[in-house]
């Protein structure tokens, strides 16, 4: 039986890679929870999380094709997308925090509930717009963020009472003048 000679990479993982073991950035702190209890609090933690989301991209492995370094694989860095789960991550929260916290906030009108809301509701549309501004340049993949968005494309084929939006066009020829046009009907508004 003959072996293939299999070429190790030329290029290891950078440093720090956290392709798959992401889980290890955001360990859960063991005693008393780490908390955000003010507005500015919160902000750091949020621009602290997006800090480490740019200067540390998740790199995508792929082969070199052809040439003489054929069958090599190379770490090419992705922008690693900004999300509210990779936020509860980062900070060893679990995934329910920010809806918790939305929920904690509601009907509060004091000036710290009000802070933290504005805190919140900037961090969320950040992370909304570098999604979808990431989805049309074609850095994260766009059917992905639609779903995680819940984006829907809808095309209405009815109109009220489900009637149909554009009625059938009637053509009254004149006598003697017999054209047959193609239908897109089922015998409807025929006279």
């Amino acid at each position: 039986m003959a072996t293939k000679n299999v070429k190790k990479p030329a290029q290891a993982p950078p440093e720090g890679w956290a392709g798959r073991e992401i889980w290890r950035n955001g360990l859960p702190k063991l005693g008393r929870p780490y908390d955000f209890p003010t507005g500015p609090d919160l902000l750091k933690a949020f621009t602290d999380y997006f800090e480490y989301n740019d200067e540390n991209p998740i790199y995508k492995t792929d082969s070199i094709r052809s040439g003489e370094r054929a069958g090599e694989t190379l770490y090419i860095p992705v922008k690693r997308p900004y999300s509210l789960i990779g936020f509860c991550v980062y900070h060893g929260k679990g995934e329910h925090f920010i809806r918790q916290l939305q929920l904690n906030l509601t009907g509060k009108e004091d000036e710290n509930s009000r802070e933290l809301s504005s805190v919140l509701a900037w961090a969320t549309s950040i992370c909304y717009s570098d999604k979808i501004d990431g989805a049309t340049a074609g850095v994260y993949n766009p059917l992905i963020v639609a779903r995680d968005l819940g984006l829907k494309e809808k095309t209405e084929n009815t109109g009220k009472d489900d009637a149909p939006l554009f009625p059938a066009l009637i053509l009254k020829m004149p006598e003697g003048m017999d054209i047959n046009l193609p239908t897109n009907t089922d015998g409807e508004g025929e006279q």
